[in-house]
């Protein structure tokens, strides 16, 4: 967190402000500057409108303010910093826009005032911002329309935004949801402080424990992963709404932040790595946060249901399997108790207690006693219609669901019922989640599951990588990437290079099996493309082969520079897969897995993980695939060796961590794995290069 000597920490003065000067305030509520004059009313500090030399304005006033919210044109907005600096404001809202979000002349003014604060130990929020609200002490600093149809409670969830517009829609639907607030920030143009640095504060504020995030880019991806990492591993629960996320909200991003949002995918796994949830739409982020508000948070995805109806719970179990929640069978003695109380009972899981239940109330406890119990479960849905309308038989109920949450307070409890507001917020004040619909239950229930622990490399500002060397590759075609590799530790199988058809032929009659052959060319990244493949060649016929593809080259790529043909032993014996490390503009080096060849484009099942990845994090990589099937050993094919295709991604890793400053993206694609152990079969790296290079090397 940026700090500065003198001053309170982070950002207290935008939060917690002594006082606050408004430039462009209005006696008009219905302007902009007239509005937030409006809702400052509830600050119990000083509130001065500025109007003509603000430096002189605020000096005369005598009182201590050292929060600014700047509302002028932006060719005001210059003259209206240095008043601020020349009267010892520590901190300035700038709702104006116009700058970044506007076009290259407004980026290059919005460069110099985030450089004339910064010298002056200035924090700026914004340009473009929506301001600032702290519910408890009355700090609307905020121009938003929103907030004079919502007034929050005080509550644990917060609100960081880099629209304004949705986060005050997001606070407004909360507000008429019942929900409590304790922050709101709209970060705007993000010309100095970031959402980063916001999720970072409110990792540390008291008063917050639920932090929802509405992203288009991240400034620094990295930073932005370690803050949600930071809340996380403090117990606050980030739920993440990320826009941007097809071709047409990237550029619309664009047009907004003046930042590119990334690519979707990348954002996925780095909200994954960082233990957040990620969520699609603004109410199943509030949703999320209602839940994460009242209920712990579940250790795994485990999901017992128990109902009255056999259709709900087809239905439920249905959205469970969607959203990535699993029903085991009941133990035995579980079945045992359930049928000792209702015979009829369906044991299978969903549990069905039968319209029988409803004769007999007082049964249900019993259930849920035995289920809760007895059962090794992560989280306890009870679906029950409309028993919360009914208050003699919601009674047996709240005390049922006390005594559970007494013995099992880390269990997710969850009740999918039509209730009363006293019975609901009785409920919740339990830690019990209550919705009315029972497939929006299920969806949010798997929500919750995604608000996992960070990967421990992400809690630290020191990410333990490799040390960086040269990146030593002799000739920038497969037999150099190959060497480089090998070097650094990823199994090849022999490559000797042939530079006529005649050692073509020794070769591959030298090896003593069907070969594979490659063109070796540093401007051909793609051979098959050109033709500059040939597989399971006889090595008798290695001769005309060499000379196919040449011909076949030459007539694709006659510009091409030639060094030779590649020949290696022809291997089959084991499942191909892709391993790859790109570079993401947010992120960093980025690692995929898929299967090999062709099949990790066509049939999108890939696994991607931000780097630094330990051996955990790459076995789990590998069991995330849908083809994980195909490597367990399939029609009496034996399992191949994981450890193996585990070492090759750490190899890989460590090999682009090295080399991050130098190297664009690496790609071995296939690695054969097999039952034991493995080999790459073929090797390509990009490095960095300037725009306008005609070919992959420098």
């Amino acid at each position: 967190m940026l700090e500065k000597s003198g001053e309170r920490r982070g950002l207290d003065a935008f939060l917690a402000p002594r006082g606050i000067a408004v430039f462009g305030g209005s006696s008009d509520p219905a302007t902009i500057g007239g509005r937030t004059l409006a809702y400052l009313r509830k600050f119990d500090g000083p509130v001065i409108a500025v109007d003509g030399d603000g430096a002189e304005t605020v000096r005369d006033s005598g009182q201590s303010v050292d929060l600014a919210i700047i509302n002028l044109p932006p060719h005001k907005v210059e003259q209206a910093v240095e008043d601020c600096i020349a009267s010892g404001i520590s901190a300035i809202v700038l709702y104006s826009g116009g700058f970044a979000d506007l076009n290259a002349a407004g980026a290059a003014a919005q460069e110099r005032l985030a450089a004339r604060c910064a010298r002056a130990g200035v924090r700026l929020l914004g340009p473009n911002s929506a301001g600032v609200v702290t519910v408890r002490n009355g700090v609307y600093a905020t121009y938003s329309h929103s907030i004079a149809y919502a007034s929050p409670r005080p509550g644990p969830i917060a609100i960081v935004t880099q629209s304004g517009a949705v986060g005050t829609f997001a606070l407004a639907r909360g507000v008429e949801r019942g929900l409590g607030f304790s922050r709101f920030i709209a970060t705007g143009n993000e010309a100095d402080i970031d959402i980063a640095e916001c999720i970072e504060y409110l990792a540390d504020d008291a008063e917050t424990g639920v932090i929802l995030v509405y992203l288009e880019a991240a400034k620094d991806g990295r930073s932005f992963l370690r803050a949600i990492a930071a809340a996380r591993a403090r117990g606050k629960s980030v739920v993440v709404l990320k826009g941007g996320s097809s071709e047409t909200g990237a550029a619309a991003a664009a047009s907004h932040t003046g930042k590119l949002a990334g690519a979707d995918r990348v954002y996925d796994a780095a909200l994954r790595a960082a233990g957040a949830c990620r969520v699609h739409s603004i109410e199943e982020m509030l949703d999320v946060a209602q839940a994460c508000a009242v209920a712990p948070i579940p250790a795994g995805n485990r999901l017992a249901v128990i109902t009255g109806s056999g259709g709900i719970g087809v239905m439920m179990a249905d959205e469970a399997a969607q959203y990535g929640l699993v029903l085991p069978p009941l133990e035995p003695a579980v079945v045992d108790a359930v049928r000792a109380l209702i015979p009829l009972a369906g044991v299978l899981n969903p549990i069905d207690t039968t319209g029988h239940i409803l004769n007999d109330f007082g049964l249900l406890p019993k259930v849920v006693d035995a289920v809760v119990g007895g059962q090794a479960m992560d989280i306890f849905a009870i679906f029950l219609a409309t028993v919360g309308l009914d208050d003699a038989m919601s009674r047996p109920l709240v005390a049922a669901l006390r005594r559970l949450r007494h013995t099992r307070p880390e269990k997710l409890v969850a009740v999918c019922m039509m209730a009363t507001d006293a019975v609901r917020r009785e409920l919740e004040e339990l830690g019990v989640v209550v919705f009315d619909e029972p497939s929006r239950l299920v969806r949010l229930l798997g929500a919750m599951t995604r608000l996992r622990t960070p990967r421990s490399e992400l809690l630290s500002n020191n990410e333990k990588t490799p040390t960086p060397h040269a990146l030593d590759i002799v000739s920038w075609d497969e037999a150099g990437f190959r060497a480089a590799l090998e070097r650094a530790g990823l199994p090849f199988p022999p490559f000797l290079v042939a530079r006529s058809a005649t050692e073509a032929g020794a070769i591959a009659r030298t090896l003593g099996q069907r070969v594979a052959l490659k063109v070796v060319s540093p401007d051909l990244a793609h051979k098959s493309e050109y033709g500059g493949v040939a597989l399971g060649v006889a090595p008798e016929d290695a001769t005309a082969a060499y000379e196919a593809i040449l011909a076949r080259v030459a007539a694709k790529a006659p510009q091409a520079r030639i060094e030779g043909v590649g020949i290696s032993p022809m291997l089959t014996d084991g499942v191909e897969m892709a391993i790859g490390v790109q570079r993401d503009p947010d992120f960093g080096p980025v690692i995929l897995l898929g299967l090999g060849g062709i099949f990790v484009e066509s049939l999108n099942d890939v696994a991607l993980r931000v780097l630094p990845i330990d051996r955990a994090t790459a076995l789990e990589m590998i069991d995330s695939l849908r083809a994980s099937a195909i490597l367990k050993g399939v029609r009496g094919k034996p399992p191949v060796d994981r450890e193996a295709l585990a070492d090759a991604l750490l190899r890989i890793s460590d090999f682009a961590l090295a080399h991050e400053d130098a190297v664009e993206s690496v790609e071995i694609n296939p690695f054969l794995v097999r039952e034991t152990g493995g080999f790459a079969l073929d090797a390509l790296i990009v490095p960095r290069r300037p725009k306008g290079s005609e070919y992959g090397h420098p």
